[in-house]
């Protein structure tokens, strides 16, 4: 069973996340640690060993890389990542789950949003909320624009829900309710690529 952090006024809610970490990245699996010890939830998470891609798979599934024509090989290991922590999240007995990266910086700000009190009403709706993931110019522009079109009470976050596409997200909150929603779409999205 997962921890559960204490809420003020509220019932605790029962946390738990999971990191992709390549087993030869040893510097930021301790990055993420320290990180994780700093908050004081470490308890609360799991390592998931990632594994690399191969370009003959990227390339059946029409995962590309950035550079144009050449097989996402890594894009691809990211997937299977991703996709075994959203395996792990649908089996957590948990109300929130936690998955990340391991290249992501977490701001002490992660725990006011763990203890907001409308987190778990919000993700029991379907949310799916990113806390980290890389942008480009224009989307930055594009987030920007909506936090100032959406400005509200909120605490130090905006919910930004229109308008916006990030390619690479690295750490969101889920449900396993929606997680397993999500692997199963994904799944078979790979399936009719294949």
């Amino acid at each position: 069973m997962a921890n559960s952090l204490e809420k003020d006024n509220c019932p605790p809610i029962q946390l738990k996340g999971f990191w992709l970490n390549l087993p030869e990245a040893t510097q930021r699996n301790e990055l993420i640690i320290e990180q994780l010890n700093r908050l004081g939830i470490k308890s609360h998470y799991s390592r998931i060993e990632a594994s690399h891609g191969t370009p003959t798979k990227a390339k059946e599934l029409g995962i590309r890389g950035p550079w144009k024509g050449k097989p996402g090989k890594r894009e691809w290991g990211a997937w299977k990542g991703w996709l075994q922590m959203l395996k792990a999240a649908c089996r957590a007995d948990a109300d929130v789950i936690h998955l990340i990266e391991d290249d992501i910086e977490i701001a002490p700000e992660f725990l006011k949003l763990i203890n907001w009190s409308k987190l778990k009403s919000t993700l029991n709706s379907g949310a799916i909320i990113c806390t980290d993931g890389y942008c480009s110019p224009n989307q930055v522009l594009s987030i920007l624009a909506q936090i100032q079109k959406n400005k509200n009470s909120e605490p130090e976050w905006q919910i930004i829900n229109e308008g916006l596409h990030i390619p690479c997200i690295n750490s969101i909150l889920i449900t396993p309710d929606t997680a397993l929603k999500l692997l199963s779409h994904l799944t078979d999205k790979f399936k009719q690529a294949g």
